[in-house]
């Protein structure tokens, strides 16, 4: 395993360098991985240092702003395409897996393990807290990253249970399938599954939020034997369907025919857009991600102004007419438009969102791109065909839902959390107040003692 920054030269001690940069020091009885050999921190403390010292006065290395863990130093093995030859012998994986500090980040004295497992064809990166206790699993949506499960890995973990954040497919340090088809519903849940075997467990709660919702729905929906209970954010239970939509509420239309209806002739839904060919929506976010990424998490939380017509209204509670109005002012694009003209708030940082943590956010796209995370909305129509199989069977296990009432999901999904239990007849509702669409971010005391709450239950 060879260590590069944008050259062909190797370095020795790949894993020392996250280690040192994330806190000297610190002495736990842990080894760290390094060319294949195992080491205290002991013994790499002295080395490290030079090392490190070494590479950073001479400028090979540097710290991104308000990073302190370098992203610009990669493992060669973690850059290549995801293969499709025989999955690496399980010293390779362990090769792959270090502990260190996350700092700079708003998590100082919150320790994680990073672990890369090999299945389903591709590499599924994660975060890890808690040692033991029953498993947690948390599935993040659109444009986001395990990150966004942060404050949550904290409070699980210091209730005793084990928490694990994955970078779903197309995220982060996790694969990227070329194929739109690898992004299906059904394989995302397989590698969810796939977490929860290779952390030994025979079961765990699943968590989701915005598209990671979905996943965790037809986890627990379709795979009972294994998410023993489910907690979605943002998006209720939806069935066959999308993401609940107005007159939809559980897939009785296909995505395209209610997205269609919702935008109208002059408009295009949001979810259409990111699937116009030539990743046009991918490479103008990728123009300038900054803008981009700090316009969504502004614009779609509970920060911006409401329209004085809208003040004093509840949203959870419009007409039809009006719902749909509203969604497609929020969720559609002009069709002499862009991305641009819907997130209208071009810079602007929320006020819950840390610098630092918007930095995280933006390095992970500069890195990854967001060509392989727009995949997921191609397959709207096939997980619809796919997942009408299983009817009207309900979801049998546990369930908590966790809503905004700022939240356009929440808003849109209305009928469905009204109706729900019709579908999920075991489900507790949370709508929490003045919260927009990110809602464990911008809320997170009120989604830990809710997950708590619920997670104490079970």
């Amino acid at each position: 395993m060879k260590f590069t920054h944008n050259t062909p030269e190797a370095y020795p001690f790949p894993l020392l360098i996250g280690k040192l940069l994330g806190g000297l020091g610190q002495r736990r009885d842990q080894h760290i991985i390094s060319n294949g050999t195992a080491f205290t921190h002991a013994q790499l403390d002295r080395r490290s240092t030079q090392l490190a010292v070494g590479l950073l006065a001479s400028g090979v290395i540097h710290r991104p702003r308000g990073i302190t863990v370098l992203r610009r130093l990669r493992f060669e093995d973690e850059r290549r395409e995801d293969r499709q030859d025989s999955d690496p012998s399980a010293a390779d994986i362990d090769a792959r897996s270090i502990i260190y500090k996350v700092r700079g980040l708003g998590m100082s004295d919150v320790e994680f393990e990073s672990r890369t497992i090999y299945a389903n064809d591709h590499r599924i990166h994660m975060r890890i807290a808690g040692s033991s206790g029953p498993l947690v699993l948390f599935c993040h949506g659109f444009p986001e990253s395990w990150y966004s499960w942060r404050h949550q890995l904290r409070a699980l973990a210091a209730a005793g249970y084990r928490g694990v954040a994955m970078d779903m497919r197309g995220y982060g340090r996790s694969g990227k399938p070329v194929e739109a088809s690898e992004y299906r519903v059904t394989k995302l849940v397989a590698d969810c599954i796939a977490v929860v075997e290779a952390m030994g467990s025979s079961d765990a709660v699943i968590v989701g939020h915005d598209l990671g919702a979905p996943v965790a729905w037809t986890a627990a929906w379709t795979r009972p034997d294994i998410f023993r209970a489910i907690a979605a954010l943002s998006v209720p239970f939806s069935g066959s369907g999308f993401a609940a939509f107005p007159g939809s509420p559980f897939g009785e239309l296909s995505p395209s025919e209610v997205q269609k209806q919702i935008a109208g002739p002059d408009r295009i839904f949001y979810s259409e857009y990111f699937c116009l060919p030539g990743d046009i929506a991918a490479r103008e976010a990728e123009r300038d991600v900054r803008a981009w990424l700090t316009s969504a998490m502004y614009a779609l939380s509970a920060e911006p102004p409401l329209p004085p017509e809208l003040q004093g209204v509840d949203l959870l509670k419009l007409p039809r007419d009006a719902l749909q109005a509203f969604v497609r002012e929020v969720m559609s694009v002009p069709r002499d438009g862009d991305i641009a003209a819907m997130l209208k708030a071009q810079g602007q940082q929320p006020s819950w969102l840390s610098t630092e943590d918007l930095d995280f956010g933006i390095a992970e796209l500069e890195y990854s791109g967001l060509a392989a995370p727009m995949k997921n909305y191609r397959n709207g129509e096939i997980d619809w065909e796919t997942l009408r199989q299983y009817g009207d069977i309900p979801v049998t296990v546990p369930a908590l839902f966790i809503g905004g009432d700022r939240d356009i999901n929440t808003i849109w999904g209305q009928e469905a959390i009204a109706r729900a239990h019709e579908r999920v007849p075991h489900q507790r509702d949370v709508i929490i107040a003045n919260c927009g669409h990110w809602i464990q971010q911008e809320h997170p005391e009120e989604v830990n003692a809710a997950l708590l709450d619920f997670l104490g239950s079970l």
